[in-house]
């Protein structure tokens, strides 16, 4: 893992001193010009430039012009790339700005393009840049991505109470890399009475391509008023289809208030798989996306069995409820742990049993080499018995005349 990282951060810090040709019609010297005045904080320059028609989502050596300005802590010079036409997510850069600014270690960069609409969900070698965050326990990094959450939960609460329902289809999505998976449709929906397939890829939302888009974007394009219809192009296992789909307001799953509960169960649970609902897992998604959503479904089903034991909890007097949940929990608690200790003994049998494959396959080789120097010798034994027949003749021949 570690080795990965610190290629990661080779090809990284590599970004503006590499030379790499993106487009044989990139003016490089013009991009020389510009690079430069955004090295050096030069605003006003920059300014002059755009106006003279630069694009301020040019990549120099690959990556983003943005990657500049987070390298050199222009701070300044990074909101002015934003507010004149700077994108957050660059489709053009190897790397992403927000997974850049966190290698830089840039939290007032990290929070800028969050709010610019980067993509948290971006990966860059297998890795979000909050995962790499994490990885490095860059607590200031962190601290911003958590109050990015937060605001964007209080954001989206206060979206709800704005509207008494929502108009849409009735879909989860979640963004795979670089494609955007149905991976749910709620029942009686209106994605559920056209058939819209779990795990259909989706390519497009009325005329425009979504595959450069954040899930909230492609989310925005597809809610809207009430009775209109939307367009939804996807691909499926029967190949590409045009679904039109008539908004309606979405009844939500109805979350379990009892507020006890809740406390209880978030005793035993990650409070980030607290509300985790079974979700079918399909051969095309990725294996990172399998693992989520395998355990996701973990404490799914762990949640019912739970629910069972709370319920009948319920049912003793309530003198002795508190002791019969304080019981609940531990049981609970314990099943996490015997089975995070089953999981780590099969991971251990699943390595020894590869190990034990890598070994037999070496055994077979060492055998097929031993095998062929044996006939490589014989070989040569023929040979050589060939050549003392012929020498043999040879000598008759002589004796002869």
């Amino acid at each position: 893992m570690k080795k990965i990282l610190f290629l990661v951060f080779i090809i990284i810090l590599g970004c503006n001193f590499s030379v790499k040709a993106v487009d044989d019609k990139i003016d490089i010297p013009r991009v020389n010009v510009f690079n430069r005045a955004v090295k050096n904080g030069d605003i006003e320059k920059v300014k002059e430039y755009i106006n003279a028609g630069f694009d301020p989502n040019e990549t120099y050596m690959g990556c983003a012009i943005l990657c500049t300005a987070i390298q050199r802590n222009q701070n300044e010079m990074l909101d002015f790339l934003l507010k004149n036409g700077a994108k957050a997510n660059n489709p053009k850069s190897q790397v992403q700005p927000l997974y850049y600014a966190v290698t830089k270690r840039n939290p007032y960069a990290v929070d800028k393009l969050l709010k610019a609409d980067a993509d948290p969900d971006r990966t860059f070698m297998g890795y979000t840049a909050e995962e790499l965050a994490t990885m490095y326990n860059y607590k200031d990094i962190l601290g911003v991505f958590k109050n990015y959450r937060e605001q964007k939960q209080l954001l989206s609460k206060n979206n709800t109470e704005k509207s008494n329902q929502l108009c849409g289809i009735g879909v989860q999505l979640y963004k795979d890399k670089n494609k955007l998976y149905v991976i749910n449709v709620l029942k009686n929906s209106p994605a559920s009475k056209v058939y819209l397939p779990v795990g259909a890829e989706i390519l497009q939302v009325d005329t425009i391509k979504v595959k450069n888009l954040t899930i909230d974007e492609v989310s925005e394009k597809i809610r809207g008023e009430k009775a209109t219809k939307v367009n939804i192009l996807a691909k499926s296992n029967s190949g590409k289809k045009l679904y039109t789909i008539e908004r309606q307001p979405i009844q939500l799953p109805k979350r379990n208030k009892d507020k006890n509960f809740n406390v209880r169960w978030l005793e035993v649970v990650p409070e980030q798989y607290a509300n985790s609902e079974y979700i079918e897992i399909l051969p095309q998604y990725s294996n990172k996306l399998k693992m989520q959503l395998d355990i996701g479904n973990y404490w799914a089903a762990r949640k019912e069995s739970f629910k069972k034991g709370y319920d009948a909890c319920m049912t003793y007097p309530k003198n002795e409820q508190s002791s019969c949940f304080m019981n609940l929990v531990n049981r609970e608690i314990q099943k996490t742990e015997n089975d995070r200790q089953s999981e780590v003994q099969e991971r251990m049998y699943h390595q020894q049993a590869a190990q034990n494959f890598v070994n037999t396959m070496n055994q077979i080789q060492t055998n097929t080499n031993l095998q062929n120097i044996n006939n490589s010798i014989q070989q040569n034994t023929f040979q050589m018995q060939q050549q003392n027949m012929q020498l043999w003749q040879i000598n008759n021949s002589i004796q002869r005349f």
